[in-house]
């Protein structure tokens, strides 16, 4: 009886062997179908490999991720959840759940993100989510840094660029928001959200025909953004268009009735 341990011992590593492998393979099948934009074979591939491994962080992660991809927010944020509870040594799982989180979360975003970072430290989309995250948070100095030495490995990231122009805006240094906002632009030349930031800055250097006419722009490439609408009325309020300035403000609260800002603006036109 002692020596039919060790056989039957044989056949299980033989099946967990087996198992591995098989694991292996269909998340190997999935990565194939996402590269190639089949996101719903991806995770019907990713679905029947959790069935068999049901604590598999990476077939988790990576189902978030498709997931996110599909629009199934709350679904993600459950998975990357559960993921990230098992394991946090995958970075882009970490970098993909502090997209979804940044909104919402964006303390957990931003932890997630240097999670991330930590592991992968040259890798420049996730020093460019870094320094966003940290911009939107107030974190300017280490915004600063991060961005930067994601453009040092990546010079033509232009989210990048544009996310290092409002820095130095927020940085007060407007010389080096418009140099690396107009770099933005020169790399994309058809990003409303870069053309409606090189409106603010020209509109802080007192140009106001600049600022009209960047912001004009960035409207006829996205005309139902309410920020742009917002800084529209701004900048006719400033050239002493009254009237263009109240329905520049009216259109963007009919876009978003809840802006405080914008209601404020309002009053004072």
């Amino acid at each position: 009886m002692a020596g039919f341990g060790k056989p039957q011992k044989h056949k299980k590593s033989i099946k967990q062997g087996s198992s591995r492998s098989q694991t292996e393979e269909a998340i190997k099948q999935s990565i194939i179908k996402y590269q190639q934009g089949d996101l719903e074979g991806a995770k019907i591939a990713l679905e029947k490999t959790l069935q068999a491994d049901h604590a598999n962080s990476f077939a988790l992660g990576f189902l978030a991720t498709i997931e996110k991809a599909l629009g199934n927010n709350e679904r993600a944020l459950k998975l990357f959840k559960r993921s990230t509870d098992i394991s946090q040594d995958n970075s882009d799982i970490l970098h993909n759940y502090s997209g979804l989180l940044k909104e919402n979360d964006p303390e957990r975003a931003i932890i997630l993100s240097d999670k991330a970072v930590h592991i992968s430290p040259e890798n420049s989309r996730y020093l460019e989510r870094n320094g966003y995250l940290k911009w939107q948070a107030g974190d300017l100095d280490n915004a600063l840094e991060a961005t930067l030495k994601a453009i040092r490995l990546s010079p033509s990231l232009v989210d990048a660029h544009m996310n290092l122009g409002g820095i130095y805006k927020d940085l007060g240094n407007l010389d080096q928001a418009l140099a690396s906002t107009l770099k933005s632009l020169e790399l994309n030349p058809d990003n409303p959200t870069a053309h409606m930031n090189l409106g603010g800055i020209h509109k802080d250097l007192g140009n106001l025909d600049q600022a009209l006419a960047s912001t004009l722009k960035s409207l006829e490439l996205n005309p139902d953004n309410p920020t742009a609408h917002m800084n529209l009325g701004g900048i006719y309020k400033d050239l002493g268009n009254l009237d263009q300035a109240l329905a520049s403000t009216l259109k963007s609260l009919e876009l978003n009735p809840d802006n405080p800002t914008a209601h404020m603006n309002l009053g004072g036109i």
